[in-house]
């Protein structure tokens, strides 16, 4: 095993998890049957494993790891009656075991889910938040919180 700095050290072990929440709500235009990974106004409460950018969480650390991510997702849309949905996935590919779907009946009606999802990640992968609907719409991200954990 090779001798880690200080840096790529805490990267490992000072904290395997790593929580995250939307700061702000964010308006995504859904075509039905499309699955769209938003880039959200995101904010980190811990952790050190990931740099977020352009959508995407890129894991940071060096030796390859397990997470499980669990989340929960408030969403509005633009017409009534819809089944919106999420999913989560890994450098940009959809893990479709991890869609929920939720049926919002009135467009302003707040519809939460509650999503999970396990992978597998090296140095620079990605873990992608999805969303989606069975019709075209826009659906609105209102508020999101994330935890991400490290399983082995």
């Amino acid at each position: 095993m090779p001798i880690l700095t200080q840096s790529q050290y805490s990267k490992i072990t000072d904290r395997p998890y790593t929580a995250l929440y939307v700061t702000s709500p964010e308006s995504i235009a859904i075509t039905a049957g499309t699955p769209i990974s938003p880039s959200l106004n995101i904010a980190e409460i811990s952790g050190n494993l990931f740099d977020y950018t352009g959508g995407s969480l890129k894991y940071i650390g060096i030796h390859p790891i397990t997470v499980t991510i669990d989340g929960s997702v408030s969403i509005t849309s633009t017409i009534n009656n819809i089944i919106s949905k999420v999913f989560y996935g890994k450098n940009g590919v959809v893990d479709i075991k991890t869609q929920i779907d939720r049926k919002i009946g009135t467009g302003a009606d707040v519809g939460a889910l509650a999503a999970s999802g396990q992978f597998e990640l090296v140095t620079n992968d990605t873990l992608d938040f999805f969303v989606d609907s069975d019709t075209n719409t826009t659906l609105t991200i209102e508020k999101a919180y994330w935890n991400i954990i490290t399983v082995d």
